[in-house]
């Protein structure tokens, strides 16, 4: 009888844990969702003739930051993330154009809202190696939206330098 109540008490208390992780992978997903339609409409809004525009010499052009974004949410989806750790999807992609950068950064998206929503939620605690020290895939998939965030802000200024206003904000 201890024994049983010892275990019902464990399975009353952990419960919820493990419902924690399903809701943070769950958000996560639809949090890059949604990034990826309001990053597509960032992008939309740029001409096609603007997007080598970069706000200083120093600067990433438009259409080369897209592209910057895209390669980070592969690298990370498949480095850091992904239980297939190490099998990239192909060679990163050149093509700053309007259409090329549109097509590289929805794909990127595509490919990371699928791996976050494939990731066991048991491996969101593993550890990797990160340039920063060792974090837990969790803290990685956070890292991801971090980096696209920082960049479309970028994005938006650059829109704004040239006049044109941003798409209404998707959040969560």
């Amino acid at each position: 009888m201890k024994n049983q109540c010892l275990m019902l008490a464990f399975l009353l208390f952990t419960a919820p844990l493990f419902g924690q992780d399903d809701l943070f992978l769950r958000s996560s997903v639809e949090r890059l969702r949604n990034a990826k339609e309001y990053t597509l409409q960032v992008a939309e809004k740029m001409p096609a003739e603007k997007y080598s525009f970069r706000a200083t010499p120093q600067e990433m052009g438009f259409g080369a930051m897209l592209l910057h974004m895209a390669e980070n949410l592969v690298y990370i989806s498949t480095e850091f993330v992904s239980p297939d750790r190490g099998r990239m999807a192909g060679p990163p992609p050149t093509d700053s154009s309007k259409a090329g950068a549109m097509k590289a950064i929805g794909g990127a998206y595509d490919y990371a809202i699928a791996t976050v929503a494939s990731l066991p939620r048991e491996q969101l605690a593993d550890s990797v190696a990160f340039f920063a020290g060792k974090i837990t895939k969790m803290q990685m998939i956070n890292i991801l939206s971090d980096h696209q965030t920082h960049h479309r802000a970028q994005l938006i200024v650059y829109l704004r330098l040239n006049g044109i206003a941003p798409p209404r904000y998707i959040a969560w």
